[in-house]
């Protein structure tokens, strides 16, 4: 039956022996276990604590009310709190779940799937080997990657920052948004590897409309010298390259090389002629 242990002194008890208690054990005041504290589930080397927690894979923890186990290598921490199978899986927060090998699961109602990282309150990656972070963030697909309040993936391979909720409208990368001290920046596309291997192509897209929507511009800019000071500078727009592909330059053109052209003249203010 149920075991109380209660102080109401400040007296110290001291035992040589182990405290084994069958049922629900109770103590009234903070308690100090020298040698340990074990509540040993069915599985192997494993451990469970909490009202109702189970723990049947080997070498496994559950920790919570209701909290429950079920695979080898793994932790779960939480009101009812789930591992379901699998193994070596992490799972922390009130109803987490991981329902397949190597996730972590890491929020209230969060769910991961096989090789799945969740991180955030309701969000979830049922693909395999997929990343979700943020609150609602999800993603059922394959290897991909969401980011953000409530983002979202619609494809497998894809990573995705930002919602329509909770736009990203501006992105700094390298050394933060200033630095006293800047550095440059490359982005670069897969190399080869081995004996004459292609390299892979970078794409830069604009926005896709739809039906007869305009789709978005490409549009590249510089910053303006100022005044002396520390105020930052503006950007000025140096080329634009709209949706019917027309690429309109703000200033200058310098060609150091070649210039190819399907056409026999160019046209505009001064325009030389092609011979």
């Amino acid at each position: 039956g149920a075991a109380t242990v209660s102080s109401t002194t400040a007296s110290t008890g001291v035992g040589t022996g182990a405290l084994q208690v069958a049922g629900g054990g109770y103590f009234g005041a903070a308690s100090v276990f020298a040698g340990g504290l074990s509540s040993t589930g069915a599985g192997t080397n494993s451990e469970r604590f909490g009202s109702g927690a189970t723990s049947a894979g080997n070498y496994s923890v559950s920790v919570g009310n209701g909290a429950t186990c079920a695979g080898a290598q793994s932790v779960v921490v939480g009101r009812a709190a789930s591992e379901t199978g699998g193994g070596s899986n992490v799972v922390v927060g009130d109803a987490s779940t991981a329902t397949s090998g190597s996730a972590v699961s890491i929020g209230a109602s969060a769910t991961a799937y096989t090789g799945c990282v969740v991180v955030g309150a309701g969000a979830s990656a049922a693909g395999i080997q997929s990343v979700a972070i943020g609150q609602g963030a999800s993603t059922g697909f394959n290897y991909s990657i969401v980011m953000g309040l409530s983002a979202a993936s619609t494809a497998a391979n894809q990573l995705v920052i930002g919602s329509s909720g909770a736009a990203i409208t501006t992105a700094y990368i390298g050394g933060g948004v200033v630095s006293a001290t800047p550095v440059g920046l490359s982005i670069n596309a897969t190399g080869g590897s081995g004996s004459n291997t292609v390299g892979s192509t970078l794409t830069i897209a604009a926005g896709k409309g739809t039906g007869t929507g305009v789709g978005g511009s490409l549009i590249f800019q510089t910053p303006t010298v100022g005044v002396s000071g520390s105020t930052l500078q503006t950007l000025t727009t140096a080329l634009t390259i709209d949706t019917s592909q027309k690429a309109t330059f703000a200033s200058s053109v310098i060609i150091t090389g070649s210039l190819t052209t399907s056409s026999t003249t160019l046209s505009g203010a001064g325009a030389i002629p092609i011979t």
